[in-house]
């Protein structure tokens, strides 16, 4: 195993344990009540990470020189959609009543038939009720209404998710240029895992934008899926922004706010995300591709400027699974930057590949942690960062506060490598643990602070 440390002497403390037979362990004080880790890269293909190629708008690591090259142009929370003549067809002009009470989905249905590329099906203000809506073979189309008063709501005993984009097959080519903007999604608070409120596969160019899901029972996005009739069918999504949006379970009774299956060039940016998920599912976001799933791209997902607040579940506020043993693609690329977390009952990130023990051999997951805020979790005591069977990740330039266990915990199950800690900044955390950073089989780790 190798470690390095450069410390100044306090009493808060890191355990490190080696990989083969736990043969040493090693205690190294750092002061619990202030520290800055701070580092200099190191520039070998096979060495810790480095930032050095990164733009100063993105530290972190790269595995390439051109890796994270267009982070800054991809944050941009605008749509890229080309400008279109707008064909708008009113829901209540196919028969909607929008009162809360009626079945709407036969109208919503009609009007999203009826809408070609370019057209914008409008929601005036009111409440929908539907179940079933199905977009499948629709490119270039909007749904559109006025945030708050706009009111998508799921009928009452659901059996398919509310809306939905190729669900039943395995389509030739994706659909794309999809915009959902100023839409209010309501469920039902009553926990059923594949209920979704927004369901999408198979899709190009999506822009969810500032929108509500409220109370949602499954998944308030689910963007599925490679797996179909038992065969794993290579289905991706690609170019996905979700941005400005609140996710809020109100009681906890529901799946994740938004599920990735299959994701290829995913932002998601300026949300809120509150009470949820259920104490039995993953959390907030969760990037988690079945184990059958091999055909799964899950890569440049990027997670920047959210708010977390009171997260609940089994993994983490933001948890990264990779369930496959193996994939036809390797899962890259991974930035987590400007999150904020409060009154978390969960890991705040959590980072698993199940069954892995990371190897010199692997190529890097290349996970970015920077500049985030972890600030006091709600008690329970879970390191804010969790990280199991990754080669690759850099935490740097983020705030630690408060928190009542461990920072940050590697390789407590399966072997981490190549793992830099570095210009953090932690106060008053470790109340509950006897370590603030804990790694067990972990190798090739790099963590420094002020001499």
């Amino acid at each position: 195993m190798v470690v390095r440390v450069r410390s100044a002497v306090g009493i808060a403390l890191i355990l490190v344990a080696t990989v083969a037979g736990v043969s040493a362990t090693a205690w190294i004080a750092i002061d619990r009540a202030g520290w800055n880790i701070s580092g200099t890269p190191v520039n070998s293909p096979n060495s810790l990470p480095t930032s050095t190629t990164v733009a100063p708008t993105t530290p972190g690591i790269v595995p390439t020189a051109a890796a994270h090259t267009t982070d800054k142009a991809k944050r941009t929370l605008s749509s890229t959609h080309a400008r279109q003549k707008i064909e708008m067809l009113n829901v209540k002009d196919y028969g909607a009543t929008g009162n809360g009470i009626t079945d709407d989905t036969v109208a919503v249905q009609a009007a999203l038939t009826a809408a070609t590329s370019g057209a914008t099906v409008w929601f005036p203000p009111g409440t929908y009720v539907m179940m079933g809506v199905n977009g499948s073979g629709r490119s270039g189309v909007s749904l559109r209404g006025v945030r708050g008063k706009s009111i998508l709501k799921y009928k009452a005993a659901p059996t398919s998710s509310m809306i939905g984009w190729n669900q039943t097959s395995a389509p030739s080519t994706n659909d794309s240029k999809l915009t959902f903007e100023g839409l209010t999604f309501k469920g039902l608070s009553a926990l059923s895992e594949m209920q979704y409120l927004l369901s999408l596969s198979a899709v190009d160019d999506v822009r969810i934008d500032n929108c509500d899901f409220l109370q949602f029972s499954g998944d308030a996005i689910y963007l599925g899926r490679t797996h179909i009739g038992g065969v794993d069918s290579g289905v991706q999504n690609r170019r996905i922004k979700i941005t400005n949006s609140l996710f809020d379970g109100v009681d906890y009774n529901n799946r994740n706010a938004i599920s990735i299956i299959t994701g290829d060039d995913v932002l998601i940016a300026g949300n809120t995300f509150t009470r949820c998920s259920h104490p039995t599912m993953p959390g907030a976001i969760d990037v988690e591709p079945n184990p059958w799933d091999h055909s799964a791209i899950i890569r440049d997902i990027r997670i920047i400027n959210n708010n977390f607040v009171g997260i609940d579940g089994s993994n983490g506020s933001i948890s990264l699974a990779l369930m496959p043993a193996t994939f036809t693609t390797q899962p890259e690329r991974f930035l987590i930057e400007g999150n904020t977390f409060r009154d978390s009952k969960v890991s705040d990130v959590y980072l698993l590949w199940a069954g892995h023990e990371a190897t010199d051999t692997d190529p890097l997951t290349t996970v970015n942690i920077t500049g985030n805020d972890f600030g006091p979790d709600n008690g329970a005591g879970f390191p804010a960062i969790t990280i199991e069977g990754l080669r690759g990740v850099n935490i740097e330039g983020n705030t630690f506060n408060g928190r009542r266990g461990k920072v940050i915990s590697a390789g407590n199950g399966y072997a981490v490598r190549d793992l830099a800690i570095r210009s953090n900044t932690i106060t008053g955390c470790g109340k509950t643990s006897p370590a603030i950073i804990l790694l067990i089989k972990a190798a090739k780790c790099l963590i420094e602070s002020p001499r």
